[in-house]
């Protein structure tokens, strides 16, 4: 396999395969496969491999001479997997119509030559599908048309019930362990991911349409897990996030309340209605009396006031910009305010829209003491854009020139390329608008490109710009919308405005 490169950014753009070998065709439904090192010198390129089939017996084949020089069949006659832990050792697992999962060593053998069983595994209520051997091979996981999935001591002398993973509503196809979890697909199209020890769903994803998630892997880092469906979709799941966003228990939760106590009862006016985080660390709430604190790690529970305006009482949004400096918040008469979470300037308020703002976005500049503060109003349906510097002293505020919105365009999303002058809008409906941007004309502007019907009728939930120039120089633009599809575009530009957006 050769993998071709972008000469400007080394990044993978496609690979070429070579056939180097043909083997067959054999005589039977090949189950699984394992390359095979006779010692550690054979490990990098082993000459060996060892196919399992469907009547469960296994052949075990020289690459290079196109020779058979082994053959074992098991005393049951079933499907398997293979374990290969090190060179001369190799294991199966064997499934069976009798709802048995069953042990045995290659090279083991009875009188009759037939590989012995070692180990029964009993307590499925229906046919086995899919067995997967963890890391180490002490534990295995099979599923069931009981639409189960069970977990397994090997230890021949292991009596330990199986841990029970029950969730899925239909058949369980596979089932791979990756260290203390197990990721599981079926016929109900969604894959899961299970944590062995407390035998509970850690996570469900749902992205296939129509019926079954046929196959399943997990890259070799553990961070992305990879699914293929009847929809002929292939999607990636991130594994790591859910590691690095796990809460072991509850007593690592953390309490946040804005309510004092008197005489045993809470005011319903202190209550949170809003809040945003700063960092990964800090984070600033609104209550619905119009009072603003924030928190941060090390103070744990204790909410600290910053600014308290009634004007906010009763409805706010609030926006944190990058890096945690400032935050915006709106109010239902069109006014926004900015704050100091760490209090270096006083509160700054302005006047956005004439009504209601439903949603405020914030961008950075070239400048990093500049920022771009996007209001949107929806019973107006307008968009404001206004540049704040924060270098010194109080925020300095400037408008910039007006948006002008397709008709019935309600934004439900924002991204800002400052780097490329380019503003692309989700809607509520699906569908995507893309904007020229200039910081030195007052022109207002008017969108270059509108694509509708992009996610159907569903909202456009998130958008993306990849800051890389293809070699042809195009922009990569990926949206995702509530209809569970991701869409990508390129972007071509000419003199000064976007002359083509379309689907790659």
């Amino acid at each position: 396999m050769s993998v071709r490169y972008e000469t400007n950014t080394d990044r993978p753009i496609g690979c070429d395969f070579e056939r180097v070998d043909t083997f067959g065709a054999f005589r039977d439904w090949i189950l699984d496969m394992q390359w095979i090192a006779s010692d550690e010198d054979d490990a990098a390129l082993p000459s060996k491999f060892a196919l399992i089939f469907a009547h469960n017996f296994v052949e075990i084949w020289d690459r290079k001479s196109a020779i058979r020089i082994d053959h074992v069949q098991c005393e049951e006659r079933y499907g398997a997997r293979f374990f290969h832990p090190s060179p001369g050792t190799l294991r199966v697992a064997s499934g069976t119509v009798f709802n048995e999962v069953l042990l045995w060593d290659v090279n083991g053998r009875k009188e009759d030559g037939d590989g012995e069983v070692v180990k029964r595994l009993v307590g499925h209520e229906g046919v086995i599908f899919s067995m997967r051997w963890s890391e180490n091979g002490k534990l295995i996981a099979s599923s069931s048309d009981d639409r189960t999935v069970r977990i397994w001591e090997t230890a021949p002398e292991s009596r330990s019930r199986p841990r029970v993973l029950f969730g899925h509503t239909a058949r369980v196809w596979d089932c791979p362990i990756v260290g203390d979890r197990v990721v599981t697909i079926a016929e109900d199209s969604t894959c899961r991911v299970w944590n062995i020890e407390e035998e509970e769903c850690i996570a469900c994803w749902e992205g296939h349409d129509g019926k079954n998630v046929w196959s399943v892997d997990v890259d070799p880092t553990h961070a992305i897990v990879v699914t293929g469906g009847g929809d002929s979709g292939i999607r990636l799941w991130s594994l790591s996030s859910l590691k690095l966003n796990a809460i072991d228990s509850d007593e690592k939760m953390v309490r946040l309340s804005s309510c004092q106590s008197l005489n045993g009862k809470y005011s319903k006016s202190q209550v949170i209605k809003a809040f945003a985080l700063l960092d990964h660390t800090r984070g600033i709430v609104s209550t619905v009396d119009g009072r603003f604190l924030t928190f941060a790690e090390e103070t744990q529970t204790t909410l600290e006031p910053l600014y308290e305006d009634p004007a906010f009482a009763k409805y706010s949004v609030i926006s944190a910009a990058p890096g945690g400096r400032v935050a915006a918040a709106a109010n239902i008469v069109g006014d926004v305010i900015l704050l100091s979470p760490s209090g270096s300037f006083e509160p700054a308020k302005f006047n956005a829209h004439d009504g209601k703002i439903n949603i405020l976005f914030w961008f950075p500049a070239e400048d990093p003491d500049v920022l771009n503060l996007f209001s949107f109003a929806g019973a107006t349906l307008e968009l404001r854009w206004h540049r704040v510097e924060i270098s010194k002293g109080q925020p300095q505020i400037h408008p910039m020139p007006a948006i002008t919105l397709p008709p019935t365009f309600f934004i439900v999303d924002v991204h800002y390329s400052p780097q490329h002058s380019l503003l692309i809008l989700g809607s509520r409906a699906g569908a995507i608008a893309a904007y020229i941007t200039s910081t030195t004309s007052s022109a207002p502007l008017t969108p270059a490109v509108v694509l509708r019907r992009v996610h159907g009728r569903e909202a456009v939930t998130a958008i993306a710009v990849d800051p890389r120039e293809t070699e042809s120089g195009e922009l990569l633009v990926a949206t995702v919308g509530r209809d569970g599809v991701y869409c990508q575009f390129a972007v071509r530009r000419g003199e000064g405005a976007v002359i083509a957006m379309e689907i790659t």
